[in-house]
């Protein structure tokens, strides 16, 4: 009669399925969350892999360009020494526009809100020495003046920027 009641009190092989069954659900259940967990971290990781590649290639191209802008600042310089209006004309359209890529490169780089202002006040400034220079009235070093230290002052400012851009390790680059 002992006996019979010790085997009364063990589990039947029914209970003892469910708890095995319940130990491998809640192991399964665990190895499931840790997954998710190295998925969530592997996807936040490619995240910031890709916003640092898109970082890289906006500088890289701001690399290209900055040099553009200097030629620009360059010869307008020339065709202002050179009283050659339809030269100046050229160099302040042509500033207007690869200014405008600049400031798109360095809003999505988040750059320094001054800079970008500073760029646009110099491609307003080329618009209004554009429509002078049509005039015709004014010599064309009077009508050039405010956008060629407008324009001198910005590409001062874009090479160095850019200079740091040039010597920093691709993942490490600050823009504020």
């Amino acid at each position: 009669m002992a006996v019979s009641m010790q085997l009364a009190k063990l589990p039947s092989w029914q209970d003892q399925l469910a708890i095995a069954s319940f130990v491998v659900t809640t192991i399964g259940f665990v190895i499931a969350i840790w997954q998710i967990r190295r998925g969530v971290r592997a996807s936040e990781a490619s995240a910031r892999a890709i916003k640092a590649t898109a970082n890289r290639l906006a500088a890289n191209q701001l690399l290209l360009l900055v040099p553009q802008l200097e030629l620009l600042d360059y010869e307008l310089d020339i065709a202002v020494r050179a009283s050659d209006r339809e030269g100046a004309e050229r160099a302040l359209v042509r500033w207007r526009y690869l200014s405008s890529k600049v400031r798109g490169v360095l809003l999505g780089l988040g750059s320094d809100s001054a800079m970008i202002e500073r760029l646009q006040r110099s491609a307003s400034l080329a618009t209004l020495a554009k429509g002078v220079l049509r005039d015709n009235s004014k010599p064309l070093q009077t009508s050039t003046k405010r956008v060629s230290f407008a324009i001198s002052e910005v590409c001062n400012e874009i090479t160095a920027f850019s200079a740091q851009l040039s010597t920093e390790p691709g993942d490490t680059l600050t823009y504020d």
